[in-house]
């Protein structure tokens, strides 16, 4: 635990050596042009049943707690405006979200192969190929961990008035949601350094990064929230377009802290080396 601060200053050092952050901005440009689309799609597809409203209606509530404000009403207007949808627009704006999705876990591809500076694979293909599987291998346990959230939710808001003892019951079911919430990150982050990076890995030497990179993530996003709230005053500046500003702020920094969390990965394989 003692070496973990340096380490994360050598990975952030690496990945500027690395030019990550301009990939990060890259990433992060396709990650906002995935998320509307992807909001309008799963709207339209779940909203016609009542499983599909409570998941909708804790997706927004999930995003009023880790987005900036105005970008959890910008997005919650989304999610309202795809509950009317024609099956060609929903068919539509899931081919838009699945392919900037693919693409931004193609450009995290390419930062991972400079973060263990690897040769790149032969055929732009396989990169393709593996871009695209990954966006399903990450959306499955975001959908299952939102279905339990849904489930917790429901359970505390029809036992806690019959059993009479809401306030310390519902601060645990609150912080049990954030726990499976941090681990859901965290497994969809591993998933990523397990699987596209261009060599073996293990899952043993994949997590500790993820772990710097969920809590670099819920920490940066806190302090920028914050910063948008109280110090910074965008919509003087850009009007309308503020909104689109800050997010694509927000999803830049989400991009840069997983690259970060895969250098530190790589700092302490060189680390463990040395010793060696």
């Amino acid at each position: 635990m003692k070496r973990v601060p340096k380490f994360v200053g050598l990975a952030i050092h690496r990945s500027r050596v690395h030019k990550l952050p301009i990939l990060a901005r890259a990433a992060g440009f396709s990650s906002a042009l995935s998320l509307f689309p992807a909001l309008i799609f799963v709207t339209a597809l779940f909203f016609r049943s009542s499983l599909g409203r409570s998941l909708i209606e804790h997706l927004s509530t999930a995003l009023a707690e880790v987005a900036p404000a105005n970008v959890h009403e910008l997005l919650t207007a989304f999610l309202a405006g795809g509950s009317a949808c024609s099956n060609y627009l929903i068919a539509m704006t899931g081919f838009a979200a699945f392919w900037f999705a693919q693409d931004v876990n193609y450009t995290l591809i390419e930062g991972f192969r400079l973060t263990y500076e690897l040769p790149e694979r032969d055929g732009w293909w396989k990169d393709f190929a593996l871009s695209s599987m990954l966006v399903f291998l990450t959306v499955v346990p975001f959908g299952v961990a939102s279905i339990f959230l849904v489930f917790t939710s429901q359970i505390r808001d029809r036992l806690l008035p019959f059993f009479g003892i809401e306030g310390s019951i519902t601060g645990l079911i609150t912080l049990s949601g954030w726990g499976v919430a941090f681990a859901t990150i965290v497994l969809i982050i591993a998933t990523l350094y397990y699987v596209a990076p261009n060599r073996k890995q293990h899952w043993r030497l994949v997590f500790p990064g993820a772990l710097i990179a969920t809590a670099l993530w819920f920490l940066s996003t806190s302090l920028f929230a914050w910063y948008v709230q109280h110090l910074a005053r965008y919509t003087d500046l850009y009007g309308s377009a503020s909104t689109v500003i800050v997010l694509l702020i927000w999803v830049y920094i989400a991009n840069l802290v997983i690259l970060v969390g895969c250098e530190y990965n790589a700092v302490r394989e060189l680390r463990r080396g040395a010793r060696g």
